[in-house]
């Protein structure tokens, strides 16, 4: 059976403590690879790791430069461990160059009080629209079904919507069931912010990608489904940044991941 691509993306070989993956054209972006998977390597690393104890809580990462080479050599180091939680710290180079930094919360996650306090927006089933044409768009963009309620860049604005707000249901392609990696993936799946406020392709780049897991691995194994509804905005384009916060929800109405980033650009 072949491995899906994003498998093979996020594909590590080597020690534990000195893993090393590559750049896969799949996944180009504009400039350089595409973040979330990027992400979704760093996250892999302490995932493989034989110390790692419980699920990912959280995680930020810092793209500190492009990458310009195809190796990508990574170091997970865990920081401290307590009975709640551990904390991680990864570094990624390509040459010489260290390239991408990587906090990382794993919890070991109990029974307790529950709440989910947003709403999950609502929106027609995915098999009511139409997937967005992504054959002139970079390859990453390839790599996934996206289908748009409101925000499509690609499309005119609709009157009266918030500018920079998008909702829109997304799932690997070909299908693919969803994890921690994949869903790291997905948070930063949103087209940028000022794409969708301008309807214009300008030079930015992510400098800082959050992602908060509110989920367990039962929970994302008992999805069965691998289409998620992704809701995103910004708050503010300033002094040449901006922000970009989103939400992605299970198609059972689990809230599955928070994330937020900043964004430097050219326009």
């Amino acid at each position: 059976m072949n491995k899906h691509t994003f498998d093979e993306a996020i594909a590590l070989t080597g020690e534990y403590n000195n893993p090393k993956g590559s750049v896969n054209p799949a996944y180009q972006n504009m400039v350089g690879p595409f973040g979330g998977v990027t992400a979704a390597t760093l996250l892999q690393s302490v995932l493989k790791h034989p110390q790692v104890k419980g699920t990912p809580a959280s995680m930020t990462v810092n793209f500190l430069g492009p990458m310009q080479e195809t190796d990508i050599s990574l170091q997970p180091r865990m920081v401290r461990e307590n009975r709640s939680n551990q904390h991680w710290i990864v570094e990624a180079q390509c040459g010489a160059e260290t390239v991408a930094t990587a906090t990382l919360i794993f919890a070991n996650r109990v029974d307790s009080w529950t709440s989910t306090e947003l709403t999950m927006p609502k929106a027609p089933d995915y098999q009511e629209l139409e997937p967005v044409a992504t054959e002139m768009l970079p390859p990453w963009t390839q790599q996934y079904d996206m289908r748009f309620v409101s925000g499509n860049p690609l499309a005119a604005p609709e009157p009266d919507a918030t500018p920079s707000e998008s909702l829109h249901w997304i799932s690997d392609r070909p299908a693919r069931a969803i994890d921690f990696t994949s869903l790291c993936a997905i948070c930063d799946a949103f087209f940028p912010r000022l794409f969708i406020h301008t309807r214009q392709m300008v030079p930015l780049g992510t400098v800082t990608f959050t992602v908060y897991f509110h989920v367990t691995e039962q929970e994302l194994n008992e999805l069965g489904d691998p289409w998620v509804l992704g809701h995103a905005r910004a708050s503010k384009f300033y002094g040449s940044y901006f922000d970009q916060t989103g939400e992605v929800w299970g198609s059972n109405g689990n809230l599955l991941a928070t994330t937020s980033q900043l964004c430097y650009y050219k326009y």
